[in-house]
């Protein structure tokens, strides 16, 4: 496994901790995910033979599906949270968008049948809250088992 994705698997195990209690994360969790991926792809960038324009290019393409978050967090009045979407965005910067697609697709396929089990199951409301993280956790989960070959 990288280093890459063990940042990530940790950050997001601490944050889906938070968001199964809470169905929120804290801002500075956000921060601290934010600044630890940001070092580590500053200090890649040094050591490593990448030009600075294809990786700009890679890094900012990967915030689209992050950013696709957020507006549909403002559209739904926030029915997807706007930490949902922060993660997504730190996610897509440092494993671009293809790789975050696959993560987040996953997720929400895991979602999906989470709300069928809660919805037909359990007898929860439509309205009920599930939270989302422990789903992108899953996801990277999922990547990092698929791109180890």
């Amino acid at each position: 496994m990288t280093t890459k994705w063990m940042i990530h698997m940790g950050m997001l195990g601490i944050c889906s901790m938070e968001d199964l209690r809470e169905k929120k994360i804290s801002l500075w969790k956000i921060r601290l995910y934010a600044a630890v991926v940001l070092i580590y792809e500053i200090g890649r960038q040094i050591g490593g033979t990448e030009k600075i324009s294809e990786w700009l290019i890679f890094a900012l393409t990967g915030l689209l599906p992050g950013i696709g978050m957020l507006i549909m967090g403002k559209l739904s009045k926030e029915a997807v949270g706007y930490g949902d979407g922060y993660l997504t965005l730190i996610l897509g910067f440092s494993m671009g968008f293809w790789e975050t697609l696959g993560v987040l697709g996953t997720a929400l396929f895991g979602v999906l049948g989470a709300a069928i089990y809660l919805v037909i199951i359990r007898k929860k409301s439509r309205d009920s809250q599930i939270a989302f993280v422990p789903f992108l956790l899953l996801g990277m989960a999922g990547a990092g088992l698929w791109s180890v070959r």
